[in-house]
């Protein structure tokens, strides 16, 4: 059985477009959603619904973000099929035997991309990307995924390309849609603003005055392609008890994923690029409020046809804030969004003086949730942190079309969004 190998060759390839998205909703196909379905006919001219003939696909298209000739021709098949977790580190973007490159993108950023013939990854195994920089899988055949590819955050650690939470070194989150610090008055300490993405975070509007207020991050400009590859935007920290004090940390923002495929794209499980929740309040002096959720990361999908069972998931959906502290009793966390269903949950109030963190975007809310100034029992203290804002979904297919049973977080645009191949 061959769990992990990953070899070289020259670059070359030649690519192959030519058919739609097509969302499987017959699962029965699928026995019990762990075996691959029979082979489409793209790869051998067979005549199935949904197939993808050489003679409809033989026009080129062009992959976003890297050439053509990174589709190469001698890459090895990989199949993945352990049963286990395997790691791709994208900083290094070189080990355990995974051989990458170090591409730069536009605006001067970098990605790992890996190239492949066919790709599997077998049922209750994650293929899981972390480090620094976006992971490109360039695919000369089909990719088929029945268990999961996940480039999330996880707490304040930012997935692969994602942008980092607010803390001690740097209060604010950091990306194009990081979420403002919290600020602190004499009486109160405000949760940090969610970090924003495809939907913008939501804000913390504890506090005295407006000057108390974490402000959540942007969301990205309307019709972007995802080119450059970005990650999603930290959250921002929650605001001290004093200048020197512990403070929370802000939810680190969700990686980013790019499978390009020459052939097709089969996911009947799941891919998961949420963002970080933020961390709840700490009771050091006089507390400190929530940090804010991170924003959920990138998913970008082109092959001339893509199939969505529709038991199958992607989600990039926000973190949750943090809520602020109580007396003597400290904040709790908010939800990663890759653990919720559509939206992440934000810590709740902790008791007397703490206020809850705002929900992740996710669903049909792209946004995250702003908190309000309400703790049990009484105003707060000590704020909750903001929701952070969805990610962002792009399927590109040769007719450009999005619909069926599959489990989307985001669920509309322009969270989730389908457009045509790039032309060569």
């Amino acid at each position: 059985m061959r769990s992990f190998i990953w070899v070289w060759g020259a670059l070359s390839g030649a690519a192959v477009a030519g058919c739609s998205l097509v969302v499987d909703t017959d699962t029965a196909a699928l026995g019990d959603g762990r075996e691959p379905a029979p082979e489409p006919g793209g790869s051998n001219g067979g005549s199935d619904a949904g197939s993808c003939p050489s003679e409809s696909c033989s026009d080129g298209f062009s992959p976003s973000n890297v050439g053509a000739d990174f589709w190469d021709e001698d890459a090895p098949d990989v199949t993945l099929d352990s049963g286990a977790t395997i790691v791709v580190n994208t900083t290094a973007c070189n080990p355990n035997s995974v051989a990458g490159i170090t591409v730069q993108l536009q605006d001067g950023l970098d990605a790992c991309v890996v190239q492949i013939g066919n790709l599997t990854v077998g049922p209750n195994t994650t293929l899981r990307g972390e480090g620094s920089r976006p992971l490109i899988l360039m695919v000369t055949g089909r990719a088929d995924i029945v268990g999961a590819i996940d480039v999330s955050a996880v707490d304040a650690i930012p997935g692969p390309g994602g942008f980092r939470g607010g803390n001690r070194s740097g209060p604010a989150g950091s990306g194009p849609g990081f979420g403002g610090a919290g600020f602190r008055s004499t009486n109160r300490r405000g949760g940090g603003g969610g970090g924003g993405h495809c939907g913008d975070g939501g804000g913390s509007a504890e506090g005295d005055s407006s000057d108390n207020t974490g402000r959540g991050g942007r969301s990205v400009p309307e019709g972007f392609e995802l080119i450059p590859l970005l990650g999603g935007s930290g959250g921002g920290q929650g605001a001290r008890s004093s200048a020197r004090g512990e403070s929370s940390l802000g939810g680190g923002g969700g990686g980013a994923l790019q499978i390009s495929a020459q052939q097709e794209i089969v996911l009947r499980g799941r891919i998961l690029a949420g963002g970080g929740g933020g961390q709840g309040g700490a009771t050091v002096s006089l507390g400190t409020g929530g940090g804010g959720g991170g924003s959920g990361g990138s998913v970008l999908l082109e092959a001339p046809e893509v199939r969505i069972v529709a038991e199958a998931t992607i989600n990039a959906a926000g973190g949750g804030g943090g809520s602020g502290a109580a007396s003597f009793v400290p904040g709790l966390a908010g939800q990663n969004g890759f653990e919720a269903t559509e939206r992440a949950v934000g810590g709740e109030s902790s008791g007397f003086g703490s206020a809850p963190g705002g929900f992740g975007g996710g669903g049909e809310s792209l946004a995250g949730e702003s908190t309000g100034r309400q703790g049990e029992g009484d105003a707060a203290v000590n704020g909750g942190g903001g929701g952070g804002g969805a990610g962002c979904v792009l399927v590109r297919t040769e007719a450009g079309q999005l619909a069926g049973n599959g489990r989307f977080s985001p669920s509309v645009a322009p969270g989730l969004r389908a457009l045509t191949l790039r032309s060569e």
